[in-house]
């Protein structure tokens, strides 16, 4: 059972001011940070990274804000986060470093959210911990916070953006509205899947209005907040506009990058990734969140002021779910991380539930709720080892040069996986300042063109793109050159001249003298 404070009133002016939050949600959302924080800074990636990770960190080190593929894909909140914080630590870490940090901090400050969106719905701040200490567990969740990716700069403002959203149902007071509206479009700035809740905010302002007092003026204001919180995406948008003149492809490019479209419009759901993308929801959840979401959702909602805060999460939930689930892309998966900030508030909401419910069984439940919770991260050791007996992705593993498929895809503690920083290392090494590195997929340029970079070497060349004349050429000026396979299990394809000569899981062209 919980203490009597637990069932402190958040908004009782007998415990403080309703405008400001209690000091036991205060407290627990510092140390709900610096746990996920401490846990996230040493467990992250600390050098170059494979594909998309590696590409973030290549643009924001060398400052180059536009992306080839879209402006849907510069994620601009992050890009000037990540270009501020190698800025300020260039001195002490390395860039790559710094970069896979911002992942890190707003990674932990996700987590704190959840923690504060637990205990102002429910009062209870052990029903708060459970759902934070999930979140803050979960394989992908964990996995992307601790590699270079742009979501939990999302996650952050969205977890933000809900609890405005609870904490208005609460009070009705305009000031939730105004910093729920502006996290959203912060939220925006950086990644668009932030616009999937825009409706739900809306929808919770239109049919509160009255209740809340609301004038037009306020409607603007909250609509003019949101729009100054999409400024740093919104400005880049315009500026593309004003350089193109081209409306349509401007717009299309906004929303969905230049290639992108066909999948964000997609109407029809993969069985695989549908499959793969359950899966993985399942595997970042082994404990009792599940369940308890589930509970809460049949068993919960019953008072109107539960039902009314879980009416408007359950519609934001289920808009993400669809999306996610008929985006036909191979790593659909990972576009569930806002979800399950979602998910573990309801599971929160759950455990608060069951407490109410069932008060003689809720110290058996804790202890087994802590026990599955503690042993989180020997369990994703023991699936990958078993999964690694068991071939499991025998079909599936991508086989990059000094890469373990096994830990780099169900380990979520990234820094046990420095593959991506020794391959680069290696082929840079062999290249010897003045070589020719054939990269046979991007998955691994951007770690190869990092550590060039880094190194101030213009000498060596680095391409994904070349023909038998490149090669010829590179011979003719007596360069080293070096390939990268895109698949150490498969054969490279024989050079127009000498022969690729294995070197560990990179090959050297040798020719005759």
């Amino acid at each position: 059972m919980d203490l009597p404070s637990d069932h402190l009133d958040p908004f009782s002016k007998t415990n403080e001011d309703v405008h400001r939050s209690p000091p036991h949600v205060r407290a627990g959302w510092w140390l709900m940070m610096l746990v996920a924080l401490v846990l996230y800074a040493g467990s992250c990636a600390t050098g170059p990274q494979w594909q998309d990770s590696g590409a973030h960190i290549l643009r924001v080190v060398k400052g180059e804000l536009w992306h080839p593929l879209g402006l849907a894909l510069i994620h601009p909140l992050h890009h000037f986060l990540g270009r501020a914080t190698v800025f300020l630590t260039e001195q002490w870490v390395d860039p790559a470093h710094a970069v896979t940090m911002v992942g890190a901090v707003f990674g932990a400050i996700t987590v704190a959210n959840v923690f504060g969106c637990v205990a102002t719905w429910t009062r209870r701040r052990s029903a708060a911990f459970f759902a934070a200490a999930s979140l803050m567990l979960a394989h992908t969740f964990w996995q992307f916070s601790t590699r270079t990716e742009t979501y939990t700069v999302t996650t952050a403002a969205l977890t933000g953006e809900l609890w405005c959203l609870i904490l208005f149902l609460r009070t009705n007071r305009k000031h939730w509205a105004l910093g729920m509206f502006f996290l959203n479009g912060l939220g925006i700035s950086n990644h668009l899947l932030a616009s999937l809740t825009t409706p739900v905010l809306i929808l919770a302002t239109y049919r509160h209005r009255i209740l809340a007092g609301f004038k037009i003026k306020d409607m603007l204001a909250f609509a003019g907040l949101w729009l100054v919180g999409t400024l740093p995406y919104t400005v880049l948008v315009l500026i593309q506009l004003f350089d193109t003149g081209n409306i349509y492809q401007t717009i299309k490019s906004s929303l969905f990058g230049r290639y992108y479209a066909n999948s964000v419009m997609n109407t029809t759901i993969h069985s695989g990734y549908l499959l793969t993308t359950i899966a993985f929801l399942a595997y970042s959840f082994p404990n009792l969140l599940l369940p308890a979401a589930l509970y809460g959702q049949t068993r919960g909602l019953q008072k109107s002021e539960d039902r009314r805060i879980g009416y408007y999460l359950l519609i934001g939930l289920a808009i993400h779910l669809l999306f996610v689930f008929r985006y036909s892309v191979i790593d659909q998966y990972t576009f569930l991380i806002p979800s399950y900030t979602i998910i573990c508030i309801f599971g929160g909401f759950g455990v608060s539930v069951f407490m109410d419910h069932h008060p003689r069984l809720t110290r058996g439940m804790f202890v087994l709720g802590a026990l599955l919770l503690v042993t989180t991260p020997a369990f994703y050791f023991l699936a990958t080892t078993t999964a690694r007996r068991l071939d499991l992705l025998e079909h599936e593993a991508r086989n990059k040069p000094y890469r373990d498929d096994y830990v780099y895809l169900l380990i979520p503690w990234s820094g046990a996986d420095r593959s991506a920083e020794r391959m680069s290392h290696t082929a840079v090494g062999l290249a010897n300042q003045d070589g020719l590195i054939l990269a046979e997929d991007q998955m691994g340029y951007f770690a190869i063109a990092y550590a060039l970079h880094q190194m101030k070497d213009n000498q060596t060349l680095a391409t994904t793109k070349w023909t038998d004349k490149t090669i010829l050429d590179g011979v003719a000026e007596n360069r080293t050159i070096i390939l990268i396979p895109a698949n150490t299990q498969k054969a490279p394809q024989t050079p127009p001249i000498g022969r690729w000569v294995p070197h560990d899981q990179l090959y050297v062209l040798e020719t005759e003298q």
